[in-house]
């Protein structure tokens, strides 16, 4: 599907991009919870296309991933034309708001983030810090969080998910260590292991 704004002028859009590596259950009711809090008409669910800050799984298996957890989720969009994927190519975060922005003039488009990522991205990027974003839906590890950091000139509203502190690192261990998680649906545990991913990479033990 092309990112286009034909169908959707004055609708309320978020923006939700992560590393995804993997994607889990707590991602998808973040999406899900946030579309019912703020009313969101559509969600973007976009992974992540640099890898210099951080070791990941290739795009293609990310992107079936994301597909597999958010194929059958109303209002959340996954795939994109070929041209839009040329946009989003070797685009950092700020890149890729600003261009699913440009095709939603006239809407209300808001940038997802966990309160972690948010700190995460203002420190490393004080330069930008997200200049670009002008309305910001936090999600917050617990109803006492806070948010320290927010770029300029920037309308921040937050919340709390039903899924809190679920983490993909740790996925990634108890995967490695061929521990079952509660996180991940059976079709992302299948594919998974179809393709061997996150398999641990140090030697069996022999009993």
């Amino acid at each position: 599907m092309s990112i286009t704004s034909r169908e959707t002028r004055g609708w309320r859009i978020g923006i939700f991009v992560g590393s995804f590596n993997p994607p889990h259950i707590a991602h998808l009711f973040l999406v899900q919870d946030a579309m019912q809090e703020f009313d969101l008409d559509l969600v973007y669910v976009v992974a992540d296309r640099l890898v210099k800050y951080k070791v990941l799984v290739n795009l293609a298996h990310r992107q079936k991933m994301i597909d597999l957890l958010f194929g059958a989720c109303p209002g959340v969009l996954t795939q994109f034309s070929a041209r839009d994927k040329d946009r989003f190519e070797n685009a950092e975060l700020w890149d890729i708001h600003r261009t699913i922005e440009e095709a939603h003039l006239g809407d209300d488009v808001y940038l997802i983030l966990g309160a972690s990522t948010l700190q995460w991205y203002v420190a490393q990027f004080p330069e930008h810090s997200l200049e670009v974003v002008r309305q910001l839906i936090v999600c917050l590890r617990d109803e006492d969080s806070i948010v320290c950091s927010t770029p300029a000139r920037c309308t921040v509203q937050s919340f709390v998910p039903r899924i809190r502190g679920a983490s993909s690192t740790q996925i990634r261990n108890q995967l490695a260590r061929g521990i079952p998680t509660p996180l991940l649906t059976p079709e992302l545990v299948a594919y998974i292991a179809e393709h061997n991913l996150y398999a641990s990479t140090a030697p069996r033990k022999v009993l």
